[in-house]
């Protein structure tokens, strides 16, 4: 038997046969498996067919999809969280530390992680980056504004092997500083 599959975007693979090292014996079953990458995100029906190695032209029908969602197909994905800490709003007070966090970026080719901040007063965070319990890459910072005003801010992240890979940058949080002016 041969196997080959369809990713749902127009392209196949190639016919896989139970002696090649990608289609494994599993007792009576066999399995193939193939990989591909899609160009842009969306979803996917990715379907299987066999055929007869001796016979090609007996085929079986399709198999019914199993749809794949691609959520991104750039480098890095920009972060998906960025918020106060619980227990804050978006309300701080001059030079008082305010928390931030970000979290839930990703890197296609699964290098960890790093965020920073731009806390819109002209000053950007270094590059950093912790995990929570469950092993995801986040960063939470704290920040005091030397003036009172409105602030924007953005986070941003990158890969940390190669820091050549930059999401955008996500944002805006409106954080309102109260106070008096710093002298």
């Amino acid at each position: 038997m041969e196997y080959r599959f369809d990713f749902g975007d127009g392209a196949f693979s190639d016919w896989t046969s139970e002696q090649d090292s990608s289609a494994q014996d599993t007792g009576d079953v066999y399995y193939a498996k193939a990989t591909h990458t899609w160009n842009k995100a969306g979803r996917y029906a990715v379907r299987s067919q066999a055929r007869s190695k001796r016979k090609p032209k007996f085929k079986s029908r399709w198999t019914a999809p199993l749809y794949i969602t691609v959520v991104s197909t750039g480098p890095i994905t920009a972060p998906k969280v960025l918020c106060p800490m619980p227990g804050q709003d978006t309300v701080a007070t001059v030079n008082i530390l305010f928390y931030l966090k970000t979290a839930q970026a990703y890197c296609s080719n699964g290098d960890p992680v790093e965020y920073r901040f731009d806390f819109g007063d002209t000053t950007l965070s270094e590059w950093g980056s912790d995990t929570d319990s469950l092993g995801e890459s986040r960063f939470t910072v704290s920040y005091s504004w030397k003036n009172p005003g409105s602030y924007f801010v953005y986070a941003q992240a990158r890969s940390k092997s190669d820091p050549s890979l930059i999401s955008q940058w996500v944002g805006p949080l409106s954080i309102l500083v109260g106070g008096k002016k710093r002298e």
